[in-house]
């Protein structure tokens, strides 16, 4: 009798990628997708430009993609708490109680870790103005003042403000 190798492969993977991806970026990545849009949309109709739906379906894409980079760009920064505590061994507590949990678990704890969080969100907050003004409207037929205005938008309205939501708040531990 001869017997039916079955290899799992498919059924591993799932898991795995559940484990490298978390299953909130499936609903982040629409989310934010949607809010972008609705911004860049909104300005554009409150700028009165022309062809507003049109010129925002033409850079919503790079608006995105750039909207995320920021938001990673603002996760490495917020995490360079815990080298700091590496390079400056001596001042390795300090920095634990004000800034590394501040930023791990509540940042309202410390006034600390509320002005690091402030800072990673202006860092997060430029980079969505600059990748947009200069690289995702850089084809788009509107005046460069409305760009900047745009780019302004996106920026304030769109920054990740849950960055200051408390661990606690989703469970805590």
């Amino acid at each position: 009798m001869r017997i039916k190798e079955e290899r799992l492969y498919n059924i591993i993977f799932p898991i795995w990628l559940l484990v490298a991806i978390p299953p909130i970026v499936f609903i982040t990545l629409p989310l934010n997708f949607a809010i972008d849009f609705a911004v860049l949309f909104y300005t554009m109709k409150y700028l009165k430009i022309e062809g507003a739906k049109k010129k925002t379906k033409s850079v919503i894409w790079e608006v995105w993609s750039y909207g995320f980079l920021s938001d990673i760009i603002g996760g490495v920064f917020m995490l360079l708490v815990y080298f700091l505590e590496d390079f400056f061994p001596a001042y390795g507590d300090w920095l634990y109680e004000n800034l590394g949990k501040a930023v791990m678990f509540n940042p309202f704890e410390s006034i600390w870790g509320f002005l690091w969080i402030c800072a990673c969100l202006l860092i997060v907050g430029l980079c969505i103005y600059f990748f947009n003004l200069k690289k995702s409207f850089k084809s788009l037929d509107i005046p460069y003042e409305d760009k900047k205005k745009l780019a302004l938008s996106l920026a304030i309205l769109t920054a990740p403000y849950l960055y200051f939501i408390p661990y606690d708040f989703f469970g805590g531990y």
